[in-house]
């Protein structure tokens, strides 16, 4: 749901927690800095959403919210030339995986936290705040 949505549920006190930590796991990571626009460049809108994450019997076990560009308002060839969603370093994976199997243990869900900041991209992207 958008954070407007989420703004008027009973539980906005932790959906706004997770929003707060998703804005500070942005600045911590350097994903992005402040500046000027450009005169020759626009800005790429965008929008929090949250969610509840609910466990195997239905009851929500965490809020998040999630900072998103909206694509839908680049324009292709100059604001992007492809699109694709990174995920977790290799080798962070692989490291996890192979712990779990010297501690015999099995993964049934992952979920790696910010595991998208650590792609890169090419071209400056200019979003509001």
């Amino acid at each position: 749901m958008r954070i407007h949505q989420a703004r008027s549920a009973l539980d906005w006190a932790a959906f706004d927690v997770a929003v707060k930590a998703e804005v500070d796991a942005l600045w911590r990571k350097g994903t992005w800095y402040l500046t000027d626009l450009p005169p020759d460049k626009t800005v790429t809108e965008n929008e929090m959403l949250c969610e509840r994450k609910r466990g195997p019997d239905g009851k929500v076990v965490r809020w998040k919210g999630r900072y998103v560009g909206r694509a839908d308002t680049q324009t292709y060839l100059l604001d992007y030339d492809e699109m694709w969603a990174p995920v977790a370093r290799y080798a962070t994976l692989r490291t996890l995986l192979a712990h779990c199997v010297v501690e015999g243990m099995t993964i049934l869900q992952l979920d790696i936290e910010t595991a998208f900041l650590n792609g890169e991209v090419k071209e400056v992207i200019y979003v509001g705040l």
